[in-house]
């Protein structure tokens, strides 16, 4: 018999190199996984109190073998509080995160790390001098290399700004998701992941091969139920990764986008991180 993680990636195998998508083929019918449903309107609860001003952010700048990585640290209650970091999505900044922000740093404050993706906002010189680095030149290698970037700032944020953070989390909007699915697929400290409005192969970066090297870590999946290639992306995404959970939203907004038609969504991406990375104890140094 074909493991079931085997039977869904060979459903789903004739990924494109292009920016689309590709179609998903007809396979047998599997059953669905967990579906956080809004409520409707009636049931819609009463609007929370506004979440605090940001905290003041403190712009980091992490070298690279060819590009200067520049992101905004936001340090929680301590060194040691969960961090998370936050990838924004093709031809944004790091300031679409705001939304976002506002609520995980309301106390207990999480840290946070918003990066400017390279060829983006400020992360566009190169290491050697000579032209910026601009994202509308980039190849599928370049787009592949964002993955590289965030291991790349994790281990940054704990060797040069003294992070010693108890539980780590990756936020990835549209093609960020899938740097985030790429960069935890590869680094174990990583503990659970969003992926907004996921693609299978944006730009030719396979999003759905390293799923199952999540294994069992939380992973949430919100998509609006009108862009259906993302939605069905993400009912995908949510049944191959063993951890993996949908979040449905009503309209066709993408990425970030959808916390202002729907509130209840960044409400439930905030709870999401908070849960998952509440009550942990620092990990041990190595060696120990």
């Amino acid at each position: 018999m074909i493991p079931r993680v085997l039977f869904s990636l060979l459903a789903l195998a004739g990924l494109g190199a292009c920016g689309e998508d590709a179609p998903t083929p007809a396979r047998a019918p599997e059953p669905p996984p967990e579906v956080r449903e809004e409520p409707p309107p009636s049931a819609q609860p009463e609007a929370p109190a506004e979440p605090p001003p940001l905290r003041e952010a403190r712009e980091v700048r992490i070298p690279t073998a060819d590009v200067t990585l520049v992101g905004d640290l936001r340090v929680g209650d301590s060194v040691s509080a969960p961090l998370v970091v936050l990838v924004h999505q093709l031809s944004s900044t790091r300031d679409e995160w705001e939304p976002l922000l506002r609520h995980l740093g309301a106390d207990p404050a999480l840290t946070t790390f918003a990066l400017d993706v390279r060829g983006h906002g400020a992360s566009t010189e190169r290491a050697r001098g000579g032209a910026t680095l601009d994202w509308q030149a980039f190849q599928t290698r370049q787009w592949e290399a964002v993955a590289d970037d965030l291991r790349a700032a994790l281990g940054h944020l704990r060797e040069e700004e003294g992070l010693q953070p108890s539980r780590v989390a990756l936020v990835g909007s549209s093609i960020g998701s899938s740097a985030v699915i790429r960069a935890a697929a590869e680094d174990e400290s990583v503990d659970a992941l969003v992926a907004l409005s996921p693609g299978r192969a944006y730009r030719g970066v396979d999003a759905l091969t390293p799923l199952p090297q999540l294994g069992d870590r939380p992973f949430l999946v919100p998509a609006s139920r009108g862009e259906a290639p993302r939605a069905e992306t993400a009912q995908d995404m949510a049944r191959i990764a063993g951890g993996g959970e949908l979040l449905l939203v009503d309209g066709d907004r993408h990425g970030v986008a959808m916390f202002e038609a729907s509130p209840d969504a960044l409400t439930r991406v905030a709870t999401f991180l908070r849960e998952q990375l509440a009550g942990a104890a620092p990990r041990p140094e190595e060696g120990q």
